[in-house]
């Protein structure tokens, strides 16, 4: 059994990461006001999917806007969120890539 999974989305999901993470820690430090859960805010969790979603999109278009909302949904709900973004930002950019470009 093998997975084909297209590098765009790879490097869509590293970008998200590197982008989302860096965007919302710098301005949920700064701006947040309205807590989410640990040490996120909503600034940051906005400000950090615009981000995300203009990164990814370099890669991967139009699917990039799933995996950033899944990407930092999961960085708002998680402590470990380095390693969590990058895969739920690569299964939603999969799983959308699929359903909206067959």
């Amino acid at each position: 059994l093998s997975f084909y999974i297209d590098e765009k989305i790879c490097f869509a999901a590293i970008a998200i990461l590197a982008t989302g993470d860096g965007f919302a820690g710098v301005i949920g430090y700064r701006y947040g006001r309205r807590s989410i859960s640990f040490s996120k805010s909503w600034e940051g969790t906005i400000a950090g999917f615009i981000a995300a979603s203009l990164a990814g999109f370099y890669f991967a278009g139009v699917v990039a806007i799933a995996g950033s909302f899944a990407g930092m949904a999961a960085e708002a709900a998680s402590r470990h969120d380095n390693f969590v973004v990058p895969y739920a930002a690569l299964v939603s950019m999969y799983l959308a890539q699929a359903i909206l470009l067959p």
